[in-house]
Parts: structure tokens; C-alpha cells; sequence
């Protein structure tokens, strides 16, 4: 029994050994593969070298050297009317909301009254048969 145990632990010893080394071997043979510092994809110079040549000078908006060309430029006049435009929007759909709500609210009111009146001749059916 005791030679069992023995030899089970000591095959699973060799077997994480094997293991190890396994995985050191995939390790090297990974670095053996693994391009050098200094080593540069010759496509991709390639495609940087025609970004370069054919994209232009994109400045940046948050440079410090940035100016908003003239024909983007958006004076104060214009954002005011811009946000007076806003305004009348969010005064339209205010109004158009409860012009909604209101409509709702006496054709609920409607509802409830010709309920009640179809429950009063009801009743007075009722009264009439029982009678």
C-alpha cells in the first residue's frame, strides 16, 4: 500500500517535471520567435510614410496655437438665436404635452359621466322590474 503511494507521488512528480519543461521549451522556442527591439514592420513605415504624404496638418482644437478658422467661427448673435430657437421648442412641446394631458382629461371626465348615467337608467330598469 505504502509502495503504491510512493509510487503514484513519484509519477506525479515526474509528471510535473515533464510538464515544467514543457513549458520551458515553449517559452524559448516563443522568445526564439520574438523580433527584436529595435525591428520596424516595413508596411507599416510604409503606411505612416503615405499618411504623412497625403493627409495634410491636422491641428489640434486643444493646441495652444489653434484658431477657429473664419469660416467656422460662430458669433454671439448666431448662439443666441440658436438658443432662443431652443427655447421656443421646449415651449412647444410644454404646450402640445398638456393640451394632450388636458384632452385626456375631459374625455376621462366624459367617460365617468356616461358611466354614471348608464348606471342610473340601469338602476332604474332595475327598480322598474323588481316593482
Amino acid at each position: 500500500l505504502k509502495d503504491a503511494k510512493a509510487n503514484k507521488s513519484l509519477a506525479k512528480a515526474e509528471e510535473r517535471k515533464s510538464k515544467r519543461l514543457q513549458r520551458e521549451l515553449a517559452w524559448k522556442n516563443l522568445s526564439s520567435r520574438k523580433p527584436s527591439e529595435n525591428y520596424e514592420d516595413p508596411q507599416m513605415l510604409a503606411a505612416i510614410e503615405d499618411a504623412k504624404n497625403n493627409m495634410g496638418d491636422f491641428n489640434l482644437k486643444t493646441a495652444k496655437n489653434y484658431k477657429v478658422p473664419e469660416s467656422q467661427r460662430q458669433g454671439g448673435t448666431y448662439k443666441r438665436a440658436q438658443l432662443l430657437e431652443l427655447r421656443r421648442m421646449i415651449y412647444m412641446t410644454k404646450m402640445n404635452f398638456n393640451e394632450r394631458l388636458l384632452a385626456l382629461r375631459d374625455r376621462k371626465q366624459k367617460m365617468i359621466s356616461e358611466a354614471e348615467d348608464w348606471s342610473a337608467r340601469l338602476d332604474a330598469i332595475q327598480a322598474k322590474t323588481t316593482s
